[in-house]
């Protein structure tokens, strides 16, 4: 996963183009310094502007039907912008 921030278009091409696909994002894969709420906070984990990028190229190139978006901790302190941000690039919009 790691090597998104090198190469963010590696999870775009693993469907065809403009094929409909569901996104399963299980937040405990991003760097625990960003986003420490989390149910297994990863050290080393993927940077969040990485992961804001690839899911960005996702949602550009294809149809995303569907989105899971699992083990966040929101009793743990944190920046809700950061979910706000990887949201956005799903093309979900920010809530309250």
């Amino acid at each position: 996963m790691k090597d998104l921030d090198a190469a963010p278009g590696s999870l775009a091409d693993l469907a065809a183009p403009r094929a409909a696909v569901y996104v399963h994002l299980d937040l405990d894969v991003v760097e625990e310094s960003e986003l420490p709420a989390v149910a297994v906070p990863t050290p080393g984990g993927v940077p969040v502007a990485a992961l804001a990028r690839a899911l960005g190229m996702v949602q550009a190139s294809h149809e995303v039907v569907g989105v899971g978006i699992t083990e966040c901790v929101p009793q743990v302190a944190h920046d809700r912008d950061v979910l706000g941000r990887l949201a956005d690039a799903l093309g979900l919009g920010r809530s309250g």
